[in-house]
């Protein structure tokens, strides 16, 4: 019972005890801490505002990741086609042969119209 007695009593005392160090104080000092007081309870007094701007710094931030995010995957490298599938060495220079002779073909063809028109 002896430590709630001392419970109760221990806030009057620290009251006491402040008061007694406040009558030290110089008068300047006591003018700022009244200052003080007066400023602290209108602050208390107003009602809080929501603070948007951390709000909106999570926002863009986490805007920009999903905007990095997206052109980062529709910016990975193409799959490589894959090559005609050709039989053989032997079908591949037949095959370019045939390119050739359908080259020199034209040409020839374009000899004989200069001819005939000249």
């Amino acid at each position: 019972m002896s430590t709630s007695r001392q419970d109760d009593q221990l806030p009057e005392e620290l009251t006491a005890a402040l008061k007694r160090e406040a009558e030290d104080v110089a008068p300047d000092v006591a003018v700022a801490l009244q200052e003080a007081r007066r400023q602290a309870a209108l602050a208390a007094d107003q009602p809080r505002r929501f603070a948007w701007r951390p709000l909106l710094g999570v926002t863009a931030t986490a805007a920009v990741a999903a905007l990095a995010l997206a052109v980062g995957l529709n910016l990975r490298a193409p799959e490589p086609v894959p090559p005609l599938p050709m039989g053989s060495e032997f079908e591949f220079v037949v095959a370019q042969d045939l390119e050739v002779l359908e080259e020199l073909e034209f040409l020839a063809w374009l000899e004989e119209a200069d001819l005939g028109a000249g």
